[in-house]
Protein backbone atom coordinates (compact mmCIF):
# COMPACT_ATOMS: atom_id res chain seq x y z
CA UNK A 1 0.00 0.00 0.00
CA UNK A 2 1.58 3.60 -0.85
CA UNK A 3 1.97 5.48 2.17
CA UNK A 4 -1.31 8.59 1.91
CA UNK A 5 0.46 10.57 4.52
CA UNK A 6 4.03 10.54 2.72
CA UNK A 7 1.86 11.62 -0.42
CA UNK A 8 -0.30 14.48 1.17
CA UNK A 9 2.50 15.81 2.22
CA UNK A 10 4.16 15.83 -0.95
CA UNK A 11 1.31 17.35 -2.39
CA UNK A 12 1.12 20.37 0.24
CA UNK A 13 4.38 21.21 -0.32
CA UNK A 14 3.98 21.60 -4.34
CA UNK A 15 1.04 23.56 -3.80
CA UNK A 16 2.85 25.98 -0.68
CA UNK A 17 5.60 26.17 -3.91
CA UNK A 18 3.61 27.07 -6.37
CA UNK A 19 1.79 29.28 -4.39
CA UNK A 20 5.24 31.00 -3.71
CA UNK A 21 6.58 31.46 -7.54
CA UNK A 22 6.07 34.37 -9.86
CA UNK A 23 3.50 33.12 -12.14
CA UNK A 24 1.47 32.22 -9.48
CA UNK A 25 1.67 35.46 -7.66
CA UNK A 26 0.71 37.47 -11.19
CA UNK A 27 -2.27 35.51 -11.20
CA UNK A 28 -3.16 36.03 -8.01
CA UNK A 29 -2.39 39.85 -7.72
CA UNK A 30 -2.17 41.13 -11.31
CA UNK A 31 1.03 42.06 -11.16
CA UNK A 32 4.66 40.19 -11.28
CA UNK A 33 6.77 40.12 -7.88
CA UNK A 34 9.74 40.36 -10.39
CA UNK A 35 8.23 42.71 -12.97
CA UNK A 36 11.57 45.03 -12.16
CA UNK A 37 13.83 42.45 -13.60
CA UNK A 38 10.88 41.69 -16.27
CA UNK A 39 11.49 45.00 -17.47
CA UNK A 40 15.13 45.32 -17.68
CA UNK A 41 15.59 42.06 -19.90
CA UNK A 42 12.95 43.84 -22.20
CA UNK A 43 14.10 47.17 -22.25
CA UNK A 44 18.02 45.46 -22.80
CA UNK A 45 16.79 43.32 -25.74
CA UNK A 46 15.50 46.37 -27.43
CA UNK A 47 18.87 47.96 -27.51
CA UNK A 48 20.32 45.03 -28.40
CA UNK A 49 18.22 44.89 -31.63
CA UNK A 50 18.77 48.79 -31.71
CA UNK A 51 22.64 47.80 -31.84
CA UNK A 52 22.44 45.28 -34.05
CA UNK A 53 20.73 47.77 -36.61
CA UNK A 54 17.09 46.66 -36.55
CA UNK A 55 15.89 49.83 -35.00
CA UNK A 56 12.26 49.45 -36.45
CA UNK A 57 11.99 46.20 -34.14
CA UNK A 58 13.81 47.73 -31.47
CA UNK A 59 11.43 50.93 -31.91
CA UNK A 60 8.57 48.35 -31.81
CA UNK A 61 9.75 46.53 -28.59
CA UNK A 62 9.93 49.77 -26.74
CA UNK A 63 7.15 51.19 -27.71
CA UNK A 64 5.20 48.20 -26.41
CA UNK A 65 7.10 47.99 -23.47
CA UNK A 66 5.55 52.14 -23.03
CA UNK A 67 1.89 50.44 -23.31
CA UNK A 68 2.21 47.66 -21.25
CA UNK A 69 3.67 49.66 -18.31
CA UNK A 70 1.45 53.17 -19.31
CA UNK A 71 0.81 53.30 -15.45
CA UNK A 72 3.82 52.16 -13.77
CA UNK A 73 6.17 54.18 -11.74
CA UNK A 74 9.76 52.42 -12.63
CA UNK A 75 12.57 54.59 -13.12
CA UNK A 76 13.44 52.67 -15.95
CA UNK A 77 10.79 54.10 -18.08
CA UNK A 78 13.11 57.14 -18.04
CA UNK A 79 15.30 55.28 -20.29
CA UNK A 80 12.48 53.69 -22.45
CA UNK A 81 11.19 56.92 -23.21
CA UNK A 82 14.50 58.51 -24.27
CA UNK A 83 15.56 55.31 -26.02
CA UNK A 84 12.17 55.50 -28.31
CA UNK A 85 12.42 59.21 -28.87
CA UNK A 86 16.27 59.33 -30.34
CA UNK A 87 15.56 55.86 -32.66
CA UNK A 88 12.35 57.70 -33.95
CA UNK A 89 14.43 60.90 -34.54
CA UNK A 90 17.52 59.69 -35.85
CA UNK A 91 16.38 56.48 -37.09
CA UNK A 92 13.06 56.67 -38.54
CA UNK A 93 12.75 59.83 -39.84
CA UNK A 94 9.70 60.59 -37.50
CA UNK A 95 10.29 63.52 -35.76
CA UNK A 96 6.25 64.13 -34.53
CA UNK A 97 7.08 60.87 -32.91
CA UNK A 98 10.20 61.76 -31.39
CA UNK A 99 8.70 65.13 -30.16
CA UNK A 100 6.15 64.00 -28.21
CA UNK A 101 8.32 61.08 -26.41
CA UNK A 102 10.76 64.24 -25.53
CA UNK A 103 7.60 66.17 -24.33
CA UNK A 104 6.30 63.03 -22.20
CA UNK A 105 9.87 62.45 -20.92
CA UNK A 106 10.15 65.78 -19.59
CA UNK A 107 6.51 65.79 -18.14
CA UNK A 108 7.00 62.66 -16.26
CA UNK A 109 10.50 63.18 -15.31
CA UNK A 110 11.09 66.89 -14.94
CA UNK A 111 14.27 66.34 -12.37
CA UNK A 112 15.28 62.97 -13.95
CA UNK A 113 18.24 62.09 -15.32
CA UNK A 114 17.34 62.54 -18.74
CA UNK A 115 15.27 65.53 -18.98
CA UNK A 116 18.03 68.15 -19.88
CA UNK A 117 19.21 66.13 -22.87
CA UNK A 118 15.60 65.68 -24.14
CA UNK A 119 15.13 69.92 -23.66
CA UNK A 120 18.19 69.74 -25.49
CA UNK A 121 16.79 67.62 -28.55
CA UNK A 122 13.29 69.38 -28.31
CA UNK A 123 15.20 72.45 -28.52
CA UNK A 124 17.02 70.98 -31.91
CA UNK A 125 14.17 69.80 -33.88
CA UNK A 126 12.79 72.85 -33.16
CA UNK A 127 15.60 74.25 -34.77
CA UNK A 128 15.45 71.69 -37.96
CA UNK A 129 11.52 72.80 -37.81
CA UNK A 130 12.12 76.58 -38.36
CA UNK A 131 15.37 76.53 -40.68
CA UNK A 132 14.98 73.46 -42.10
CA UNK A 133 11.79 72.31 -42.21
CA UNK A 134 11.73 71.53 -46.05
CA UNK A 135 15.06 69.54 -45.69
CA UNK A 136 13.21 67.57 -42.64
CA UNK A 137 10.03 66.33 -44.68
CA UNK A 138 12.47 65.58 -47.29
CA UNK A 139 14.33 62.87 -45.36
CA UNK A 140 11.50 61.50 -43.69
CA UNK A 141 9.55 61.01 -47.12
CA UNK A 142 12.97 59.44 -48.80
CA UNK A 143 12.90 57.05 -45.88
CA UNK A 144 8.98 56.69 -46.32
CA UNK A 145 9.65 55.37 -49.61
CA UNK A 146 12.75 53.36 -49.92
CA UNK A 147 11.10 50.16 -49.98
CA UNK A 148 9.41 51.42 -53.38
CA UNK A 149 12.79 51.94 -55.21
CA UNK A 150 16.63 51.46 -52.89
CA UNK A 151 18.27 52.91 -55.79
CA UNK A 152 16.20 56.01 -56.24
CA UNK A 153 16.66 56.86 -52.32
CA UNK A 154 20.42 56.37 -52.27
CA UNK A 155 20.86 59.01 -54.51
CA UNK A 156 18.16 61.00 -53.12
CA UNK A 157 20.30 60.75 -49.91
CA UNK A 158 23.42 61.47 -51.03
CA UNK A 159 21.95 64.83 -52.84
CA UNK A 160 20.28 65.85 -49.45
CA UNK A 161 23.53 65.59 -47.92
CA UNK A 162 25.28 67.22 -50.33
CA UNK A 163 22.65 69.91 -50.47
CA UNK A 164 22.59 70.30 -46.21
CA UNK A 165 25.88 68.84 -45.02
CA UNK A 166 24.53 70.07 -41.19
CA UNK A 167 21.00 69.11 -41.16
CA UNK A 168 19.74 67.12 -37.94
CA UNK A 169 20.13 63.54 -38.70
CA UNK A 170 23.15 64.01 -40.77
CA UNK A 171 24.50 61.08 -38.75
CA UNK A 172 21.24 58.59 -39.00
CA UNK A 173 21.38 59.55 -43.10
CA UNK A 174 25.46 58.86 -43.56
CA UNK A 175 24.23 55.13 -41.90
CA UNK A 176 21.93 55.11 -44.45
CA UNK A 177 23.89 55.49 -47.49
CA UNK A 178 26.76 52.89 -45.80
CA UNK A 179 24.01 50.39 -45.45
CA UNK A 180 22.76 50.43 -48.90
CA UNK A 181 26.40 50.52 -50.23
CA UNK A 182 26.89 47.19 -48.06
CA UNK A 183 24.36 45.72 -49.65
CA UNK A 184 25.67 46.64 -52.76
CA UNK A 185 29.07 45.16 -51.72
CA UNK A 186 30.57 48.37 -52.38
CA UNK A 187 32.60 48.44 -49.52
CA UNK A 188 35.14 51.46 -49.36
CA UNK A 189 31.88 53.56 -50.24
CA UNK A 190 30.21 52.20 -47.16
CA UNK A 191 33.54 52.33 -44.81
CA UNK A 192 33.70 55.96 -46.12
CA UNK A 193 29.68 56.87 -45.33
CA UNK A 194 30.44 55.05 -41.96
CA UNK A 195 33.22 56.99 -40.91
CA UNK A 196 31.27 60.07 -41.95
CA UNK A 197 28.37 59.29 -39.36
CA UNK A 198 31.26 58.78 -36.60
CA UNK A 199 32.05 62.70 -37.39
CA UNK A 200 28.51 64.05 -36.08
CA UNK A 201 28.16 66.65 -33.12
CA UNK A 202 24.73 64.80 -32.16
CA UNK A 203 26.15 61.02 -31.84
CA UNK A 204 24.76 58.99 -29.09
CA UNK A 205 26.95 56.37 -27.39
CA UNK A 206 24.11 53.81 -29.44
CA UNK A 207 24.84 55.59 -32.78
CA UNK A 208 29.00 55.36 -32.36
CA UNK A 209 28.42 51.52 -31.64
CA UNK A 210 26.57 50.77 -34.54
CA UNK A 211 28.80 53.24 -36.79
CA UNK A 212 32.13 51.47 -35.09
CA UNK A 213 30.22 47.48 -36.00
CA UNK A 214 28.93 48.74 -39.84
CA UNK A 215 32.94 49.45 -40.41
CA UNK A 216 34.44 46.19 -39.15
CA UNK A 217 31.42 43.68 -40.90
CA UNK A 218 31.75 45.81 -44.07
CA UNK A 219 36.01 45.43 -44.02
CA UNK A 220 35.48 41.51 -42.87
CA UNK A 221 33.23 41.20 -45.81
CA UNK A 222 35.65 43.35 -48.23
CA UNK A 223 37.96 40.51 -46.36
CA UNK A 224 40.41 43.41 -44.96
CA UNK A 225 40.81 41.79 -41.82
CA UNK A 226 43.97 43.96 -40.70
CA UNK A 227 41.58 47.02 -41.05
CA UNK A 228 38.43 44.87 -40.32
CA UNK A 229 40.64 44.15 -36.51
CA UNK A 230 41.25 47.69 -36.16
CA UNK A 231 38.13 48.66 -36.25
CA UNK A 232 36.81 46.12 -33.54
CA UNK A 233 39.81 47.39 -31.91
CA UNK A 234 38.14 50.82 -31.67
CA UNK A 235 34.81 49.17 -30.52
CA UNK A 236 36.56 47.26 -27.58
CA UNK A 237 38.60 50.43 -26.06
CA UNK A 238 34.53 52.12 -26.75
CA UNK A 239 33.66 49.68 -24.41
CA UNK A 240 35.26 50.60 -21.38
CA UNK A 241 32.78 53.65 -21.24
CA UNK A 242 29.62 51.46 -23.04
CA UNK A 243 29.05 48.23 -21.67
CA UNK A 244 26.83 47.35 -25.25
CA UNK A 245 29.99 48.16 -27.27
CA UNK A 246 31.17 44.71 -25.57
CA UNK A 247 29.56 41.91 -27.49
CA UNK A 248 29.66 43.43 -31.01
CA UNK A 249 33.62 43.90 -30.34
CA UNK A 250 34.28 40.29 -28.78
CA UNK A 251 32.24 39.02 -31.88
CA UNK A 252 34.01 40.90 -34.55
CA UNK A 253 37.45 39.93 -33.35
CA UNK A 254 36.39 36.44 -32.85
CA UNK A 255 35.16 36.66 -36.55
CA UNK A 256 38.72 37.85 -37.54
CA UNK A 257 40.80 35.22 -35.78
CA UNK A 258 38.40 32.50 -37.30
CA UNK A 259 38.32 33.86 -40.97
CA UNK A 260 42.29 34.03 -40.16
CA UNK A 261 42.42 29.86 -39.34
CA UNK A 262 40.75 29.65 -42.49
CA UNK A 263 42.89 30.95 -44.67
CA UNK A 264 45.91 29.05 -42.97
CA UNK A 265 43.80 25.79 -44.08
CA UNK A 266 43.13 26.92 -47.15
CA UNK A 267 47.11 27.94 -47.91
CA UNK A 268 47.90 24.31 -46.79
CA UNK A 269 45.07 22.32 -48.32
CA UNK A 270 46.29 24.06 -51.49
CA UNK A 271 49.60 23.33 -51.33
CA UNK A 272 49.00 19.74 -51.00
CA UNK A 273 45.80 19.73 -53.47
CA UNK A 274 47.94 21.18 -56.20
CA UNK A 275 51.18 18.69 -55.26
CA UNK A 276 48.66 15.57 -55.16
CA UNK A 277 47.21 16.40 -58.83
CA UNK A 278 50.78 16.88 -60.17
CA UNK A 279 51.36 13.47 -59.43
CA UNK A 280 48.16 12.28 -60.93
CA UNK A 281 49.19 14.24 -64.17
CA UNK A 282 53.20 13.08 -64.34
CA UNK A 283 52.03 9.69 -62.86
CA UNK A 284 55.04 7.61 -61.14
CA UNK A 285 56.67 4.97 -63.27
CA UNK A 286 57.11 1.74 -62.03
CA UNK A 287 58.33 -1.38 -63.02
CA UNK A 288 57.41 -0.22 -66.71
CA UNK A 289 53.90 0.88 -65.83
CA UNK A 290 52.57 4.50 -65.09
CA UNK A 291 50.91 4.55 -61.97
CA UNK A 292 47.81 5.56 -60.92
CA UNK A 293 46.90 5.15 -64.37
CA UNK A 294 47.15 1.50 -65.13
CA UNK A 295 44.97 1.26 -62.18
CA UNK A 296 42.01 2.50 -63.77
CA UNK A 297 41.06 5.05 -61.26
CA UNK A 298 43.13 8.71 -63.22
CA UNK A 299 40.25 9.82 -63.96
CA UNK A 300 38.07 9.65 -60.79
CA UNK A 301 41.33 10.55 -58.20
CA UNK A 302 41.87 13.60 -60.63
CA UNK A 303 37.99 14.93 -60.25
CA UNK A 304 38.37 14.43 -56.87
CA UNK A 305 41.31 16.58 -56.59
CA UNK A 306 39.72 18.92 -58.90
CA UNK A 307 36.52 19.10 -56.69
CA UNK A 308 38.95 19.97 -53.49
CA UNK A 309 40.47 22.27 -54.81
CA UNK A 310 36.75 23.84 -55.41
CA UNK A 311 35.94 23.39 -51.63
CA UNK A 312 39.16 24.90 -50.41
CA UNK A 313 38.53 27.79 -52.78
CA UNK A 314 35.00 28.23 -51.00
CA UNK A 315 36.67 28.73 -47.62
CA UNK A 316 38.47 32.31 -49.49
CA UNK A 317 34.88 33.81 -49.66
CA UNK A 318 31.15 31.95 -50.09
CA UNK A 319 28.01 32.31 -52.56
CA UNK A 320 29.25 32.95 -56.28
CA UNK A 321 32.84 32.65 -56.05
CA UNK A 322 32.50 29.12 -54.61
CA UNK A 323 30.11 27.79 -57.53
CA UNK A 324 32.52 29.47 -60.03
CA UNK A 325 35.60 27.89 -58.72
CA UNK A 326 34.24 24.24 -58.94
CA UNK A 327 32.79 24.89 -62.08
CA UNK A 328 35.69 25.86 -63.94
CA UNK A 329 37.65 23.02 -62.25
CA UNK A 330 34.70 20.71 -63.07
CA UNK A 331 35.00 22.04 -66.55
CA UNK A 332 39.10 21.70 -66.56
CA UNK A 333 38.53 17.96 -65.21
CA UNK A 334 36.44 17.09 -67.81
CA UNK A 335 39.20 18.46 -70.65
CA UNK A 336 41.46 16.35 -68.76
CA UNK A 337 40.24 13.05 -68.72
CA UNK A 338 39.03 13.44 -72.35
CA UNK A 339 42.99 13.73 -73.15
CA UNK A 340 43.81 11.21 -70.84
CA UNK A 341 41.64 8.67 -72.84
CA UNK A 342 42.92 9.70 -76.44
CA UNK A 343 46.16 9.39 -75.20
CA UNK A 344 45.46 5.93 -74.21
CA UNK A 345 44.10 4.95 -77.26
CA UNK A 346 46.55 6.80 -79.69
CA UNK A 347 49.41 6.01 -77.69
CA UNK A 348 49.71 2.18 -79.23
CA UNK A 349 49.57 3.71 -82.93
CA UNK A 350 51.64 6.62 -82.36
CA UNK A 351 54.83 7.23 -80.49
CA UNK A 352 54.28 11.22 -80.98
CA UNK A 353 50.85 11.28 -78.76
CA UNK A 354 52.78 12.36 -76.07
CA UNK A 355 54.67 15.07 -77.34
CA UNK A 356 51.13 16.43 -78.71
CA UNK A 357 49.03 15.44 -75.77
CA UNK A 358 51.14 17.26 -73.26
CA UNK A 359 51.25 20.22 -74.43
CA UNK A 360 47.40 20.19 -74.07
CA UNK A 361 47.36 19.15 -70.79
CA UNK A 362 49.58 21.86 -69.80
CA UNK A 363 47.36 24.14 -71.44
CA UNK A 364 44.16 23.14 -69.74
CA UNK A 365 46.18 22.87 -66.49
CA UNK A 366 47.34 26.82 -66.82
CA UNK A 367 43.48 27.96 -67.94
CA UNK A 368 42.11 26.37 -64.81
CA UNK A 369 44.81 27.65 -62.52
CA UNK A 370 43.93 30.85 -64.05
CA UNK A 371 40.58 30.41 -63.70
CA UNK A 372 40.30 29.68 -59.77
CA UNK A 373 43.09 32.56 -59.25
CA UNK A 374 40.65 35.41 -60.82
CA UNK A 375 37.70 33.80 -59.54
CA UNK A 376 39.13 33.57 -55.56
CA UNK A 377 41.99 36.48 -55.57
CA UNK A 378 44.63 34.02 -54.50
CA UNK A 379 46.67 36.96 -54.74
CA UNK A 380 45.33 39.33 -52.18
CA UNK A 381 44.43 36.17 -50.20
CA UNK A 382 48.51 35.00 -50.30
CA UNK A 383 49.67 38.26 -50.51
CA UNK A 384 47.60 39.65 -47.00
CA UNK A 385 48.21 36.30 -45.72
CA UNK A 386 51.90 36.94 -46.23
CA UNK A 387 51.91 40.59 -44.84
CA UNK A 388 50.38 39.49 -41.97
CA UNK A 389 53.15 37.03 -40.83
CA UNK A 390 55.85 39.18 -41.59
CA UNK A 391 54.09 42.38 -39.72
CA UNK A 392 52.82 40.08 -36.47
CA UNK A 393 54.60 36.32 -36.52
CA UNK A 394 57.35 37.61 -35.16
CA UNK A 395 55.67 39.48 -32.55
CA UNK A 396 54.09 36.19 -31.53
CA UNK A 397 57.10 34.08 -31.36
Amino acid sequence: MPNVSAHRRAIVTLLFAAIFTTPFATLLTGTAWASDAYLLDLYTGAVKLEHEGQTIEAAHRLDQILLDYADADDPLLESVLFRSAQIHGRELGDFDGARARYEQLIERYPNGRYARRAKVALAALADADSGNADVSREYQSILRHYQDDPDGALSKMRALIDAHPQFAERAAAWMFVGDQHLRRDEFDQSVAAYEQALLGDRLSDADRVRALTAIGDALVEKRDLDAAEAAYRRLEALAKTNRYARTPAETGLARVRDLRVLRRIFQGGLVVVFLYTAVLLIGIPWRKVTWPMAMGVWPEALTLSFIALGVLSGLHDKGPIFVNSVTYLWIGGVFLMGCNNLYIQTRPISKYSLLVFAPLVLVVVLAMCFAVYHSTDLANLLWDSLRYEMQYGALKS
